[in-house]
């Protein structure tokens, strides 16, 4: 057990909840929260969360039968029988409400007693590799911990919080939203210090209505910052910008924009990733950054300015950015034996991010042939129909040699292209391998291949397919 975990009483649990103790005692302290049942150890309060697929509570029984202590329930989903079964294992038993508000209470209670910092980040893109770079920043001069994968909502929050150490001296946790009040929760919870927005697009409409809807809804983490705190915020994105009229807190811009604090200049890309001149009112210094695409280039800014807020050296920013390894599924770029080259960008898509890869494909590809792989967008709303059409229409004037399209709204994509002028001949739909057929044997040394959709379209298949 980890002397520097974080000790959990049945006071500090009944105090971070509000719940009931109803009986049972333990025989120590936790040293950790746990709402996977495969995984609960003796030192596991176990939160017993109610999901739309599952109930957490049809667990407890199995569970009980190991060396486990404590659960937490919420006492109208759980019978007189478990109950009676419980508390003749002597399981220490607290009720709540709801589970899942206390997960998040427990995470709030955990943070609010920890003597760290936190920087939140949200933004329609880029928001896990900023993450990514941030904490590789803060992790050279800090003890530092950061969102793992995409734990981003209601459950993934309070879950990084949990892994945060007493000798943690940062955290960077990742915050997304679908609906109006989601980061205003999260940041609740978290307590960021330093509050970064990438930009804002059209993304997770369904929940918010307008690109409006999601400038109001990211706001959320800004409106949260106090004057002690700090807002970071994308100087090339006017929406963003937008917040600084409304921040009670001190602003620090990054961007291409060269009015920014943290900005780039002299920027040159190739396949192998961007080189810049990473300026800062500290200085300035080069940057070979391995990934390519101005909007990672952005990201990596993002990460300069929480550096430069945290005191951290400019050769320390650079070591950091320069060691940055990209993450599959994100703009990464996989070179093939038979000499073409794919951008696999499978992790997710929206129209803001779809038009940032297609300008980076066009920038790696240098008058070779270009193929863009488009899968659905979702989450778009009354709009879907427009902003495939409008991808169609971007993909077109951009110059690609073909355009492969999958999914249910594959005819809008197609429409879009078409009526933009290009020649129906070079754009195919079908299914992931119908698609993966015709590339391969269409692919040749040079060539260069964008592969993107959304997450539920399972992109990566495709990709795996043609490799």
């Amino acid at each position: 057990m980890n002397k520097q975990s974080f000790k959990w009483t049945v006071p500090d649990i009944i105090e971070a909840v509000n719940g009931q103790h109803l009986f049972g005692a333990s025989p120590h302290a936790f040293d950790n929260i746990s709402i996977d049942s495969r995984s609960v150890n003796k030192y596991s309060l176990f939160v017993a969360i109610v999901g739309e697929r599952f109930d957490s509570h049809d667990f407890i029984s199995n569970i009980a039968n190991q060396p486990i202590h404590g659960v937490l329930i919420q006492q109208d989903k759980v019978s007189d029988s478990q109950i009676r079964l419980w508390k003749d294992k002597n399981l220490l038993c607290i009720s709540v409400s709801d589970t899942t508000k206390a997960l998040g209470d427990l995470g709030r209670y955990q943070r609010m007693h920890w003597g760290g910092s936190v920087v939140g980040i949200t933004g329609t893109n880029g928001k896990t590799s900023a993450k990514e770079l941030t904490a590789s920043v803060l992790a050279t001069t800090y003890n530092t911990i950061k969102t793992r994968g995409n734990f981003n909502n209601h459950i993934g929050v309070p879950k990084t919080l949990f892994q945060i150490q007493l000798d943690h001296q940062w955290a960077v946790v990742e915050m997304g939203m679908n609906h109006p009040g989601e980061i205003a929760y999260l940041a609740k919870i978290c307590q960021p210090d330093v509050g970064i927005v990438t930009n804002i697009g059209p993304g997770h409409l369904e929940g918010v209505d307008s690109i409006e809807g999601v400038r109001k809804a990211k706001g959320e983490l800004i409106a949260h910052l106090d004057k002690k705190q700090i807002a970071i915020l994308n100087a090339d994105d006017p929406l963003v910008l937008s917040y600084r009229d409304q921040c009670k807190c001190p602003v620090l811009t990054y961007g291409m924009n060269a009015n920014a604090d943290i900005s780039a200049t002299d920027i040159l890309e190739s396949m192998n990733g961007s080189t810049f001149k990473l300026k800062t009112p500290d200085g300035c210094i080069t940057v070979l950054f391995p990934t390519p695409g101005k909007f990672m280039i952005s990201n990596a800014l993002a990460a300069a300015a929480a550096g430069y807020y945290a005191k951290i050296s400019l050769e320390s920013i650079k070591t950091a950015l320069e060691s940055y390894v990209p993450i599959k599924g994100r703009s990464f770029i996989r070179h093939h034996p038979e000499g073409f080259h794919i951008i696999d960008d499978t992790y997710n898509a929206n129209p803001a991010s779809m038009r940032a890869a297609i300008d980076t494909l066009k920038q790696l590809s240098t008058g070779n042939k270009c193929y863009f792989v488009c899968g659905d967008m979702y989450e778009l709303g009354p709009e879907t129909e427009r902003y495939h059409k409008e991808i169609g229409s971007y993909a077109a004037k951009s110059g690609m040699s073909g355009i492969f399209v999958t999914g249910k709204y594959d005819s809008y994509v197609s429409n879009g292209a078409i009526d933009a002028g290009f020649d129906k001949n070079a754009i195919s739909c079908g299914t992931h391998k119908d698609i993966a057929r015709i590339l391969f044997k269409r692919l040749k040394p040079g060539d260069w291949v964008l592969v993107k959709g959304s997450r539920a379209m399972k992109m990566e298949q495709l990709v795996e397919m043609i490799t």
